[in-house]
């Protein structure tokens, strides 16, 4: 039980790392849009914003989804939120975890299968400069990776709940 949770923190802990390299990559992204404009005001362009926009956009928007996952903080509709029913409180969660694990497991799979192709095939972004297009893929794969790994992780959490349903399940009690 040791290991499991250790194994817990410590993913933990490489999503938040991973959302801080996207805050990062949304910095970058401001200071070389602010610095090309700027210099365009001189006729100065700077070559490759557009190109390493896209790179790093990508990298910003794959690997803070496990944190968002992992905070609750994405978009829920609730349509059937008004009924109490304990059972229907669970299938509404229970439901879109399976469905999630499965989308994105089989989209984690398709994507590494992409990123050797690109690794394999020397793809480029074209444009002004030429970047190597691996790098946004291997944040995808990555990132669906790790959203993947923290669904699994909910889904658990939920199979707990339908076994022990009152049982408070806390982050001490899922690892």
């Amino acid at each position: 039980m040791e290991t499991i949770r250790a194994a817990k923190n410590a993913f933990d802990k490489l999503i938040k790392v991973c959302a801080i390299i996207s805050t990062i990559a949304i910095v970058i992204i401001m200071l070389l849009n602010v610095a090309d404009t700027l210099l365009r005001w001189f006729e100065v362009p700077v070559y490759g914003v557009f190109e390493s926009n896209g790179l790093l956009v990508g990298i910003n928007l794959f690997l803070g989804l496990a944190m968002v996952q992992y905070d609750k903080k994405h978009v829920k509709v609730d349509i059937l939120g008004r009924y109490k029913w304990k059972w229907l409180s669970y299938v509404r969660s229970f439901v879109p975890t399976v469905v999630g694990v499965m989308f994105f497991g089989w989209l984690t799979y398709i994507c590494w299968g992409k990123l050797f192709e690109a690794i394999a095939a020397h793809e480029i972004i074209q444009g002004a400069v030429h970047f190597p297009l691996w790098p946004l893929k291997a944040a995808f794969a990555f990132g669906m990776l790790l959203l993947t790994i923290q669904l699994i992780i909910d889904l658990i959490a939920e199979i707990r709940k339908w076994i022990r349903p009152s049982a408070e399940i806390t982050d001490e009690a899922i690892s």
